[in-house]
């Protein structure tokens, strides 16, 4: 177990057994636990008569054998222990947010209800790039008559997340709880959304980005991430369902200063790549700091027990909460410490916390400091070319990153 905490910084980061970690810390310490934990998908199916005699006698319920792609990590669900340990930690009426898979989110409820949690709600989000798994039976034998159209699966284009909550004692009520441990309550005023009209609505189960569809319909919130309004189904339908998983540069945030060790493999195609963030399974931080709003308020004490590439811990950073992390996998925790740092670092620097913006920023400054070493070369060499045509690209490269500030950030332009 190797911890991390630097001085002055918002944040604790445990390389090792999440367990270990987790038994550092006292009773009712956490305010929230938001975490995107295995889905175990595992060739191997639960047997749920087996899966209640285990917790019965108190004991985990493993399934062993290889997760998603033959991944170790993903093979077993987030266990009885963790979840026990979980409410030992949180401060009463503390939320957990977990990420689970559609097959297997039923044995995650039912650990987390076996543990002690109350089963708040089933919050929803859904993609369009989901890659279908299925086998077609026709390509397994041609000869045979009548397989044609058949397929084994759907194309995946929704994960669950559980919202769970460790119960307020009996006899306190909710203000009551909030008052002595600042927990209790979801925090609805930080994660609702503004329709074109002004008119407020609440949020909804089902999450929406920011994409064009939505911004015809809403205004306000985070620009980048809006939450479904009441009447959704009625004035959308279907569009407002699916939005993007995590892209290339919603990934790489945080690393432009992090030199690559290893490659990645793409999860499912196994073409090379050269991510810097070598996680195969980054969600957007957009999502992560809308949960963050929604089960915390700014200085509280957030935990994430699978840090994976860190993108909880970046979110939480930049929605002013502390965190706390944990990972198991020491390539993934190198990308993750690296995340969060710079996340910390950009933030203090420029004093803003949308990721965008942030990443514009410091390629501005990159491109700026670059260009003053070639003006230096410029003066000490005149008449050297190379110089100046070095320059001339920089200069197109600023006015670009300078425009696009300018497009999405006015006031900070």
């Amino acid at each position: 177990m190797k911890d991390k905490k630097k001085s002055n910084q918002p944040f604790t980061l445990h390389l090792g057994n999440n367990l270990d970690a987790l038994a550092k810390y006292p009773d009712q310490s956490i305010h929230a636990v938001v975490i995107d934990g295995p889905y175990g998908m595992n060739s191997k199916e639960y047997n749920v008569q087996e899966l209640a005699k285990q917790y019965l006698k108190g004991e985990n319920y493993l399934l062993g054998g290889k997760g998603i792609v033959g991944m170790d990590w993903d093979s077993d669900l987030p266990t009885l222990a963790l979840a026990k340990e979980l409410l030992r930690v949180l401060k009463p009426g503390g939320f957990v947010v977990c990420f689970a898979a559609a097959r297997t989110y039923d044995i995650l409820v039912f650990t987390l209800r076996w543990a002690g949690f109350q089963i708040k709600d089933q919050l929803i989000w859904a993609y369009a790039s989901g890659v279908p798994k299925g086998q077609w039976l026709e390509n397994q034998a041609e000869e045979v008559e009548g397989l044609a159209g058949l397929n084994t699966s759907l194309k995946p284009a929704v994960e669950p997340i559980v919202l769970a909550q460790k119960p307020i004692p009996k006899g306190v009520s909710v203000l009551e709880n909030y008052e002595q441990h600042g927990t209790g309550a979801l925090n609805i005023g930080a994660v609702q959304v503004t329709r074109k009209d002004g008119e407020t609505r609440y949020p909804a189960n089902i999450i929406t980005d920011g994409s064009k569809v939505v911004e015809k319909g809403f205004t306000g919130g985070d620009s980048n991430f809006n939450a479904c309004s009441l009447s959704i189904l009625d004035e959308l339908l279907n569009p407002i369902l699916y939005y993007s998983k995590a892209q290339v540069r919603d990934r790489e945030f945080g690393l432009d200063k992090h030199e690559s060790e290893i490659r990645r493999n793409a999860l499912f195609s196994g073409n090379d790549t050269d991510f810097k963030n070598i996680h195969p399974t980054v969600k957007p931080l957009a999502l992560m700091r809308h949960l963050v709003r929604l089960v915390s308020r700014p200085g509280d004490i957030v935990m994430d027990c699978f840090l994976g590439s860190g993108s909880t811990g970046c979110a939480a950073i930049l929605e002013n909460r502390r965190f706390i992390g944990m990972e198991l996998n020491q390539d993934y925790f190198r990308v993750a410490e690296a995340r969060i740092l710079r996340t910390v670092e950009l933030k203090e620097k420029f004093k803003v916390s949308d990721p965008e913006q942030l990443t514009l920023l410091a390629e501005l400054e990159e491109i700026e400091t670059a260009m003053q070493k070639v003006a230096d070369s410029v003066l000490k060499d005149p008449k050297n070319k190379v110089h100046h045509t070095k320059l001339g690209t920089l200069e197109i490269k600023r006015k670009v990153c300078l425009s696009n500030l300018k497009k999405s950030y006015p006031i900070a332009a």
